[in-house]
């Protein structure tokens, strides 16, 4: 199980498919948990980074991403003219890379179906997806 916890007062919501997410507060600080169902956690500023990039690059198709004051430009790869940006997050480099809707994984099925898809590699490693604005993190 992962565990991420947050600050007293705010309030988190996470749309895992198919993966329960349980909170709970512990008594002595105050301080909420929540306990997500998959093995492989991921810090939630790195997935509000994902978001980030997804929104910028399919969403809003700009012409760049702009995260923390630095600015990445989304590129098109050569043979199938898909959106992708490299960047990076604290010290490790990512790749956001639109799905490709003609190969036959769930998510191109979604991306044929008019969702928005975007995978997330580091180090040539499939990492997480966002579709639609929910992240879903590989174990």
């Amino acid at each position: 199980m992962a565990f991420l916890t947050f600050p007293p007062g705010y309030l988190w919501f996470f749309s895992l498919d198919k993966n329960p997410v349980f909170a709970s507060e512990n008594p002595s600080t105050g301080v909420a948990t929540l306990e997500l169902g998959y093995a492989r956690s991921m810090p939630a500023d790195l997935e509000s980074t994902l978001l980030a990039v997804w929104q910028q690059t399919l969403i809003d198709k700009k012409k760049t991403v702009e995260l923390g004051g630095e600015t990445y430009p989304v590129r098109q790869t050569a043979k199938s003219k898909l959106k992708q940006v490299d960047f990076r997050f604290e010290d490790r480099e990512l790749r956001g890379l639109e799905q490709n809707p003609i190969t036959k994984s769930r998510w191109a099925k979604m991306a044929r179906e008019g969702k928005r898809v975007m995978q997330f590699l580091e180090r040539g490693k499939y990492i997480a997806v966002v579709v639609d604005g929910k992240v879903h993190v590989y174990r």
